[in-house]
């Protein structure tokens, strides 16, 4: 099953205020698609967060910057109609060698 990947208003802000460049910013959008849209049973778990159950999804990049690794984790939700996933939460962490 294919699926929309959506963020909500939220997860949109959140990754705005990153202030992280274009490039990498786009590779994040490129690879929640790319990852969660068709096949997203192999790329995001379910795990328990406060008192409800979410999918959780994460991936690495050096994001283009040598030295840096960047860690991005998303919390998803499937919508009402179960034909999108949305991304409800995010984080992400940067570490530098």
């Amino acid at each position: 099953m294919s699926y929309i990947v959506r963020l909500n208003k939220e997860a949109e802000e959140k990754i705005a205020g990153w202030g992280l460049s274009k490039r990498l910013v786009d590779e994040v959008r490129f690879r929640m698609t790319e990852d969660l849209a068709e096949h997203h049973r192999e790329h995001a778990h379910t795990a328990r967060r406060g008192d409800r159950d979410m999918l959780e999804y994460s991936f690495t990049t050096d994001g283009g910057t040598p030295g840096t690794t960047y860690l991005f984790l998303f919390w998803l939700l499937h919508s009402q109609d179960e034909e999108a996933l949305i991304i409800v939460d995010c984080d992400y962490l940067a570490v530098t060698e």
